[in-house]
């Protein structure tokens, strides 16, 4: 609406007042000219930026709606429009807005971050990455962009992309407490976890009310092995919010780790007591003993089972929590049921080809051969010597794991992704742990910058050993021994049976073949026909540990695995159920006692159940 001079005159001395940060003078100016001009669009838009800069946000929309009604060609009210929507969380709205504004106006930064952001609120991460890095190509400096470039990227599982970005956010030195948090997430998430934990301690002392900081923190404490301290935030936690069934859950995990069970099964009651539907307390609890739940727990979870407001996922943990109490009580029929409903639950909710996991281990088998690794092969680039303890889950990793830790000179890293993570930055590949085709290109100089960061990555530890736990790095073992030619590989297997049973009936979310019994055979023989594949090209450079033989012959095969890893022998690693270490994983409760012969042939009562798998699994000699 064009304005007579002298109301234009009153206009612009109501937006110089409100340059100069005079806002209540402003205010009164603008609403003096919209009483005699009910829709002067100006007017409604800068009275709308006062309430938006008050964080008024419900009062500023409706402002801002009036301006662009009037005028719907103003881009600058749509936008200003887009961030007020943001602000009171109707993403929806604003990313219609701020896509309206682009089809008008050219396409700045600032508008391309701001739609972005609404994006990654709804969880279309990768239009949100799309927008940021836009925006972005038009002005690099923007460092906030950047940050939320990197948790979009976070959130779309690209670590390495996540971690690079993050790094040129932080380059300026502008470290916002949103930007330390962030540094924070993506360090944990590539399994640098001392450096994230620093940077969430950072955060805490500018913000010691900061709770989803203080809870990261405490992850990534428990990642590092640092329980107890994760117990003291934890706490913190709960005295802040102690009606949270679920940080009750998360502290009673904690003291799970370290075998304090007792305390464990109370964090766990308190979580169902605030919320009877807390599938994973149920599920928690009934990994804590034999008895932890009782026959009203029983009665409680079979009724939640019929509940038609459970979702999948807490109806799988709760077919998994019973099934784990049938077999403790010996009603093996019941506990089969369980297991059966648990893993049909899951499996229906994934697209999972298992075809493609198959040629994963096809392409490793025929492009690793001893001629290609020798023709990387580098010198180990630390005076550590990495020790690798690799096999499928439930194979005795973690009591090789505790019995290595036992030793002085030995530190347990536990289940690092870092090795993955450091590849993947390095040698891209477009299927999971297919990387060959693209080293064909690759140099020595890159596989010895691959090494460093791996280990710069490592825990700062005195020891002179590391341990890196994580199991299917048997996929790696090639890339392993191109890196670290002198760095010890543990393999740990256990008869096929036994093995397959226990990853069926326990929960492995990350894995998506091992929800069905036919599925999970298959990949077992790939991975069985892979360690002979390595055998074959590295021979003697793996050392084999059977679960089965260190229960019958305990000493002699810890001599023996000492003796492979380049380690002096040490009583106190046939006492390994005592050292006293946190241990983040579901053999917590194994490993803290001394070797029993129960879990061998646990298969045997489930032989109906397992038959699809049966028939599947290649049992080879020794497997």
């Amino acid at each position: 609406m064009d304005l007579p001079a002298e109301q234009q005159q009153a206009l612009d001395r109501a937006i110089q007042t409100h340059s100069s940060g005079k806002l209540d003078e402003a205010e009164k100016l603008y609403s003096s000219l919209l009483d005699e001009y009910p829709t002067q669009a100006d007017a409604l838009h800068y009275l709308g930026v006062i309430n938006l800069q008050r964080r008024q946000f419900d009062a500023a929309v409706s402002l801002l709606q009036q301006a662009v009604l009037a005028r719907p060609d103003y881009v600058d009210a749509m936008v200003n429009l887009g961030y007020g929507l943001n602000a009171t969380g109707r993403f929806e709205a604003a990313v219609e807005q701020y896509e309206q504004a682009l089809t008008i106006g050219p396409a700045t930064a600032p508008l391309l971050s701001n739609l972005g952001g609404s994006l990654q609120q709804l969880g279309r991460y990768a239009d949100a990455i799309e927008r940021f890095e836009a925006a972005l190509k038009l002005q690099p400096d923007l460092h906030e962009s950047r940050r939320s470039l990197a948790d979009a990227l976070l959130k779309s599982g690209r670590v390495s992309d996540a971690l690079r970005e993050i790094r040129k956010a932080t380059a300026s030195g502008q470290l916002s407490l949103a930007m330390q948090v962030s540094l924070g997430n993506i360090l944990s998430a590539d399994g640098q976890t001392d450096d994230a934990i620093r940077s969430f301690k950072q955060v805490l002392r500018a913000n010691p009310n900061a709770q989803d900081v203080r809870e990261n923190l405490a992850k990534a404490l428990r990642k590092a092995g640092k329980s107890e301290e994760a117990v003291e935030h934890y706490k913190k936690l709960l005295d802040q919010d102690p009606e949270n069934a679920d940080k009750h859950h998360k502290l009673g995990v904690v003291y799970q780790d370290l075998n304090k069970k007792d305390a464990a099964l109370a964090s766990f009651r308190q979580a169902v007591k605030l919320d009877q539907k807390n599938a994973r307390a149920w599920h928690s609890m009934s990994a804590v003993s034999a008895n932890a739940l009782d026959a009203n727990d029983v009665d409680t979870i079979l009724a939640l089972q019929t509940d038609t407001d459970i979702a999948p996922e807490s109806r799988m943990l709760l077919a998994f929590a019973l099934g784990r109490h049938f077999e403790k009580s010996g009603q093996h029929d019941q506990a089969a049921a369980q297991f059966l409903s648990a893993n049909k639950i899951t499996r229906a909710e994934l697209d999972y080809d298992i075809d493609k996991d198959l040629s994963t281990f096809a392409v490793l088998k025929s492009e690793f051969d001893t001629k290609f690794i020798k023709r990387w092969g580098i010198a180990t680039p630390t005076e550590k010597s990495p020790i690798f303890i690799v096999g499928m889950h439930r194979s005795g990793s973690t009591l090789v794991e505790q019995i290595l830790a036992s030793h002085p000179n030995v530190f347990a890293a536990g289940e690092l992704s870092l090795l993955t993570t450091t590849i993947a930055a390095t040698f891209p590949a477009t299927e999971r742990s297919v990387y060959t085709r693209v080293l064909e290109n690759s140099s020595t100089e890159l596989f010895q910058a691959v090494a460093k960061n791996y280990v710069d990555g490592l825990p700062k530890v005195a020891a002179g050993f590391i341990t890196d736990k994580m199991p299917h790095n048997f996929l790696n073992i090639g890339t392993i021994r191109i890196l670290f030619p002198n760095a010890r590989i543990v393999h740990c297997r256990r008869d096929p049976r036994d093995t397959c049973f226990s990853i069926f009936k326990n929960l492995f979310g990350t894995h998506p073949y091992t929800f069905d019994l036919a599925e999970l055979a298959h990949y077992y023989n790939a991975y069985a026909s892979l360690m002979d594949h390595w055998d074959a090209t590295l021979p003697g450079q793996i050392h084999h540990v059977d679960y089965e033989t260190m229960i019958d012959e305990q000493e002699k095969t810890t001599r023996a695995l000492l003796d492979a890893c380049g380690l002096e022998w040490d009583p106190a690693c046939l006492d390994f159920h005592k050292h006293e270490r946190a241990i983040a994983t579901i053999s917590v409760s194994q490993v803290r006692q001394p070797v029993y012969r129960g879990s061998i042939g646990a298969w045997k009562p489930y032989e109906k159940m397992l038959q699809p798998l049966l028939k599947i699994l290649d049992n080879r000699p020794g497997y």
